[in-house]
């Protein structure tokens, strides 16, 4: 069995408003979402690195598709929830944004590492993803047109 944090879309209906919450997700050998946590899980680390790495990983759950409940044949079930939203233009400038921070961040945290000038496949490999990201935030720039 496996888990990882999930973010868990839920309704409060008296209110009809919907809020997010990071739970864990435990996972069957088939991968099926087998369990999860009844409350919301906190970040928590001994020591500063550990709650680092924590919050790594909540941030990688906000990457995932979002979950919702809903009852199947009378029992509780995750499922990826709906996104009925439709794109707008401030998606496709938010995108293009997030895409220019992405290849900028590589390439003043990785572009001037002596790494990269001691080991030729490394800088192979890290300008393959240079021009990767280049590419998107390219691809971007034409749908936010």
């Amino acid at each position: 069995m496996s888990f990882n944090h999930r973010v868990i879309c839920k309704h409060h209906q008296p209110t009809d408003e919907y809020f997010y919450e990071i739970h864990e997700v435990h996972y069957g050998k088939d991968g099926a979402i087998e369990k999860w946590t009844e409350q919301p899980v906190k970040p928590f680390g001994e020591t500063l690195n550990e709650l680092s790495g924590e919050l790594y990983l909540f941030q990688k759950a906000c990457r995932r598709p979002v979950l919702e409940l809903k009852t199947v044949d009378g029992k509780e079930q995750l499922v990826e929830a709906s996104e009925d939203r439709t794109l707008n233009n401030f998606d496709a400038f938010e995108f293009m944004d997030r895409s220019y921070v992405a290849l900028d961040h590589v390439a003043t945290y990785l572009g001037g590492h002596i790494m990269l000038n001691k080991h030729p496949e490394l800088r192979e490999k890290y300008e393959e993803a240079e021009k990767a990201l280049s590419e998107l935030h390219q691809a971007a720039s034409s749908l936010a047109m």
